[in-house]
């Protein structure tokens, strides 16, 4: 009971201090202009580029850092699939940064609840945060 209290807990953290911070500017402002001119797909890759530079800080000043193998796997691999999906999040709600809000929360809370049921091999990739 008390993982899912701090997986709750997480959740919040990231919708209240990450998602919502980071959605606006991805998807309510690039996104959102790069589809004016170019198809949903385009528009998608050319929001994941940046958006993938964007956190090379944070993977880089992990306690514990990427492999090279890791970092393409996290930033190709993982996160393309994922910013088609945030897109149809936010074309499919009528342009809803609180729908790609909760989903990149969502995502960011999966790895913390996959460690904490013990598949450490899973999240120790994709979690900002290993032990």
């Amino acid at each position: 009971m008390a993982a899912i209290g701090s997986a709750a807990i997480f959740f919040l953290y990231n919708l209240l201090f990450v998602a919502t911070e980071e959605e606006p500017g991805w998807r309510g402002f690039l996104l959102d202009r790069l589809q004016r001119n170019f198809s949903p797909l385009s528009a998608t890759l050319l929001t994941w580029l940046p958006w993938a530079l964007w956190h090379a800080p944070v993977d880089y000043y992990r306690p514990t850092r990427f492999t090279l193998v890791q970092e393409i796997l996290l930033r190709v691999v993982f996160l393309i699939p994922l910013s088609i999906v945030l897109t149809w999040f936010y074309n499919r709600s009528g342009r809803s940064i609180q729908a790609t809000a909760i989903f990149h929360a969502s995502m960011n809370t999966f790895p913390y609840v996959v460690r904490t049921t013990s598949l450490h091999g899973l999240s120790s990739l994709f979690s900002p945060h290993t032990r």
